[in-house]
């Protein structure tokens, strides 16, 4: 899975706004444990787990731009396109100015 979500933002105010919606959605979704982890200033590891099955993915962030790239296993393919659409909704929510 490969997400590309636009935003106005500076590399400070970017990372901060990723910081702070994983803040809060580790604490609406503890269940899913979702974790991010920097690597860098600009890359960072996340991770879910559901169903039993924990998903791992990059984001990356980039002038004018935020990358996620996740692998999607088998089981959850027929989810991708629905999955992709209320990722970057909530992305693009975080980012608003």
């Amino acid at each position: 899975m490969h997400l590309d979500v636009p935003h106005q933002l500076d590399d400070a105010a970017a990372k901060a706004a990723v910081a702070k919606a994983f803040d809060h959605y580790k604490q609406k979704y503890a269940q899913y444990k979702p974790r991010l982890t920097w690597k860098d200033e600009h890359r960072a590891e996340v991770a879910f787990t559901a169903k039993g099955i924990t998903l791992h993915g990059q984001l990356a962030l980039h002038p004018g731009k935020i990358v996620l790239e996740a692998k999607v296993p088998l089981l959850l393919k027929p989810f991708t396109k629905k999955a992709v659409a209320a990722i970057e909704g909530e992305i693009t929510k975080w980012l608003v100015v």
